[in-house]
């Protein structure tokens, strides 16, 4: 039901919108309205509303900066930022603008770098880092950039073979 979900994705974004705006400051009520708007440009991706996906892509962007800036040490908040920034690399991507989802790909790849080396041991974290490799060397072979490509294909590489010699079940 695509669009009884899309009305209730608006109205979830329409009450977290009036939530945050009634205590800005508030980091929940950011992630709260970051996710209601994340759900709306999902849906709008699904029907390639490419212009509502967007906007809606850089709210999240947004209102993941504005969780971090509240506590930049708070690994959720962190993580968030990188979560928006590849989302919005993906659509950057996906409708053919690989120079500005470079840019968001590497915000991306910091971030899963940073929560890798805090929890070496997360094989949520490590595969992260190397889907992190991955969509950045997507962005940089469709730029024409195909060594920098090459090597962040290897540095996937790399996060995998990372985890499969810690347990090669997995």
């Amino acid at each position: 039901d695509g669009e009884g979900a899309l009305t209730a994705f608006r109205e979830a974004e329409r009450t977290t919108g009036e939530l945050l705006a009634r205590d800005p400051e508030n980091p929940y009520r950011m992630f709260d309205h970051a996710q209601s708007v994340f759900w709306v440009g999902q849906t709008a991706w699904t029907r390639k509303d490419w212009p509502t996906a967007e906007a809606k892509f850089r709210r999240y962007v947004e209102l993941a900066d504005a969780m971090a800036a509240t506590n930049p040490k708070n690994p959720k908040w962190r993580l968030e930022q990188g979560y928006a920034a590849n989302g919005l690399g993906a659509l950057l991507l996906e409708t053919g603008r690989p120079q500005e989802a470079i840019f968001q790909f590497e915000r991306y790849l910091k971030v899963a770098k940073e929560m890798a080396e805090r929890e070496p041991a997360s094989t949520a974290f490590q595969t992260d880092l190397g889907q992190a490799h991955a969509w950045l060397s997507d962005a940089l072979a469709a730029a024409g950039r195909l060594e920098e490509a090459r090597a962040e294909r290897q540095a996937e590489l790399a996060a995998y073979a990372a985890i499969l010699s810690e347990d090669s079940r997995d």
